[in-house]
């Protein structure tokens, strides 16, 4: 790089470590100790210094941290090289251009140092310099990095971690974080289901609910005992609509028996009335021409025989003869009506 100078007056192997550097797992010791021996034989590759940088004012290893701890086993001073280009994309571009490492892994790398996203490259791919990730391993990491659990002090998800290790491919990290999702989701659910029943408790059950507060009874319990209350409001609410249910078909049943039987006696009453006016105009012969009225003149001194042969008292046929009389009139008028429309 044309803006790298060598400074080997810094003391390297007291130099911290670059946060984004440690992202990568170490070497195991075997490999480490075979890295020395070969050092220890031929000497340090001066083709892969040790990359170093100032950051904010503190220097810092960016990389080369296997080779600088084979360096110190191997009791030799590695070179060092400086470099002045964003630490963050100098770790990423050593780190992933070097490294033996899978798509998952290089992903994770990837999310786990831009979580929320840098430059974006063409065809579904996210670029750094000379480095290109598949869009949708990216999407993965990220995915993981955001929905899987920290532990305290970290600071990174154990799982990301894993995944850098070699315990875990991306893809089983992915599927573990979706099902974390899934159970937070869930568990979150719950939690607004109870914080409703508790507020449901206080308003509807403050009884229930002083309770709870004094430590007197379990939330679970209030709950289950306001739910039996529901319970059995609703089933007495049931049982009295059933009655009122009851009551009042029995009286739609009542009513339509009266207007049948109503009906029945208007139809009765009607049919007597039609006898009875049809007895009366059937009548003609008697009462059609005064001259048939005055053969009664021929009766006189018989009423003895009528009564006895057709069961009438004289009063009786008097009494009805002069009503008849009297309701003439009306019954003209009735008479007439029943041709009304």
């Amino acid at each position: 790089m044309s803006n790298e100078t060598v400074l080997p007056e810094i003391d390297v192997f007291n130099l911290p470590v670059f946060a984004d550097a440690d992202i990568w797992s170490m070497w195991p010791a075997d490999k480490l100790n075979d890295l020395a021996d070969d050092i220890r034989e031929n000497g340090f590759d001066h083709r892969y210094p040790i990359t170093v940088a100032e950051v904010e004012g503190v220097w810092m290893l960016l990389d080369g941290r296997n080779r600088r701890e084979a360096a110190r086993i191997a009791g030799i001073t590695p070179p060092i090289i400086i470099t002045d280009i964003d630490p963050k994309l100098a770790v990423h571009r050593s780190n992933n251009q070097n490294r033996d490492a899978t798509p998952g892994q290089k992903a994770m790398a990837f999310a786990m140092q831009f979580p929320e996203g840098t430059n974006k490259g063409g065809r579904g791919k996210t670029s750094i310099l000379d480095i290109e990730v598949s869009k949708p391993y990216i999407t993965k990491a990220r995915y993981v990095l955001r929905n899987s659990p920290m532990v305290e002090g970290e600071r990174y998800p154990r799982r990301c971690l894993d995944v850098m290790n070699g315990l875990i491919s991306l893809t089983e990290a992915y599927e573990l974080a979706q099902q974390d999702f899934k159970d937070r989701e869930k568990k979150d659910k719950e939690a607004k289901e109870i914080a409703a029943k508790r507020a449901d408790l206080e308003a509807r059950y403050p009884d229930l609910a002083a309770l709870v507060a004094e430590d007197r009874l379990s939330l679970s319990k209030a709950i289950a005992a306001a739910e039996q209350a529901d319970r059995e409001a609703a089933e007495e609410a049931a049982r009295i609509q059933r009655e009122e249910d009851d009551r009042l078909a029995e009286e739609d049943r009542a009513k339509k028996q009266a207007a049948k039987e109503e009906a029945e006696r208007r139809e009765a009453r009607k049919t007597s009335w039609f006898h009875q006016f049809s007895l009366l105009l059937s009548a003609e012969s008697l009462v059609a021409n005064q001259a048939q009225i005055d053969l009664a003149d021929e009766l006189k001194g018989t009423w003895d025989e009528f009564a006895a042969k057709y069961m009438f008292e004289f009063k009786e046929a008097r009494r009805r003869l002069r009503s008849l009389q009297e309701n003439i009139p009306a019954l003209i008028q009735k008479f007439e009506a029943m041709k009304d429309e």
